[in-house]
Parts: C-alpha cells; sequence; structure tokens
C-alpha cells in the first residue's frame, strides 16, 4: 500500500539558510528538501531506539493512541522473554507514570466491564499470587527478624489486592496494584511477572489521557528510558 503523502506549509524565520544547508543535504543523498526536512524532524523528535521509536509512532501519536496503548505495549513487550528475567529493568520511571495517569482514567471494573472482569479474576490474580509468593520466600529467607516481618506485613497487604480481585474486582483500584510493585521495586522489578501484571493493570482501565502534555511526557520517559539501553 503506498503511503499517503500529505501537503504542509510551513512558515520559518530563515528560508535562505533553511534552503541552503537542507538543499546541500537533498543533492547529496538525491532526495526531496521535503523529504530530508521530515527525516530530520522526526529524528531529531523521536526515540533513537528503533522499538522505541515503533511504539512512539504507532501506539502513542497514531490516529486513535494514547498514552495507554503505549504503556501496555512496553509492559507487554518487556516481559517477553525466555527466562524469567524482564528485559529491561530500567521501567520504574514508566510506572510512575503509569500510576498518576491512572488518576486521571476510568476503571473498567467499576462500570461493571465483564472482560475486564474475567481479566483481574483470572490472569491479573495470577501474577499478582506469583508476586507475593516471591516476597514470601524473601520472608522465610530472612535472618533479621524486622525484615521478615516487614516482608510478612507486605504479603498481608498484597493478600488483601488479591482477594478483591478473586472475589469483589469492583473494588480493586489498579492505582494500589501499581503503588505495591513501585514499593518493592528491587525485589519485583527484574520479573517478568511484574510487567505481565503491569500489562493487566493498563488494560484495567479505560480512556487513557491522549493531550499533548501527557504524550510529549511519556514520549520523554521513552527517551531517557531507552537511552540506558546503549
Amino acid at each position: 500500500m503506498l503511503k499517503k503523502s500529505e501537503k504542509m506549509t510551513l512558515t520559518v524565520d530563515n528560508p535562505t539558510l533553511l534552503r541552503s544547508i537542507v538543499g546541500d543535504f537533498a543533492a547529496r543523498e538525491n532526495r526531496s528538501l521535503s523529504a530530508v526536512i521530515e527525516r530530520t524532524t522526526l529524528n531529531a523528535l523521536l526515540p533513537s531506539d528503533p522499538y522505541m521509536r515503533a511504539v512512539a509512532q504507532y501506539q502513542l501519536f497514531s490516529e486513535g493512541g494514547n498514552v495507554g496503548f503505549a504503556l501496555a505495549t512496553l509492559f507487554e513487550n518487556n516481559s517477553a522473554s525466555i527466562d524469567s528475567n524482564a528485559q529491561h529493568t530500567n521501567f520504574q520511571p514508566l510506572v510512575l507514570f503509569a500510576r498518576e495517569q491512572s488518576t486521571f482514567c476510568s476503571s473498567r471494573l467499576l462500570a461493571g466491564d465483564k472482560d475486564a472482569a474475567k481479566l483481574a479474576a483470572s490472569h491479573t490474580a495470577s501474577q499478582l499470587e506469583s508476586l507475593i509468593d516471591h516476597l514470601r520466600g524473601l520472608g522465610e529467607k530472612a535472618e533479621d527478624e524486622m525484615k521478615a516481618a516487614y516482608y510478612l506485613r507486605e504479603v498481608k497487604i498484597g493478600e488483601c489486592y488479591l482477594k478483591e480481585l478473586k472475589s469483589e474486582p469492583v473494588f480493586f483500584k489498579t492505582i494500589n496494584g501499581y503503588t505495591f510493585v513501585l514499593d518493592h521495586w528491587c525485589d519485583l522489578g527484574w520479573s517478568r511477572v511484574t510487567y505481565r501484571f503491569l500489562n493487566d493493570l493498563v488494560l484495567l482501565d479505560g480512556h487513557w489521557r491522549s493531550d499533548p502534555e501527557a504524550r510529549l511526557e511519556l514520549l520523554d520517559l521513552m527517551k531517557s528510558v531507552s537511552a540506558e539501553w546503549r
């Protein structure tokens, strides 16, 4: 399928200089002025990492795109590995952003969405249960009594959320799920199960923001996170 082109009119302060510089690149590469301007602009604005660039292009800035689509894709892909480890462990800024943005969303569970309720009671609950089991194991191995007591307390908090997911999903708040992960980032941030859980949390909310402020904030985070992969 041929790409659809659209004519755009730009007003610039220094057309002579721009035409001269862009013209030289266009001549050297045997391309049009508009092609050089488009490529240069997108290279400057989008992430340099090919994967992050694709997410920005197709999930964040595409027609109908929003921060929820982008976050779900990022979390899902980060969980796709052949072992128990996530692909990347520096997603904490993205999780913090997701938690903040979730406060602007509408809960699909509260709205009585049957598909969301089924997801919550099955897959989401299963992932959370695995995270709780990991924390429980850390508590059982802890030699320090205070540390063991800490993990026991945190396990009980997680079990309350798990009960909501399984029995009363309408009362489950996704912000609690994000907070549970963030509160134990050092213990959970490495696991692919964590990102499966986070992906579910994104899917349990609806009407994610698509305004310039939210999209550009996420874009900046995607750039900074992927810059650490080099």
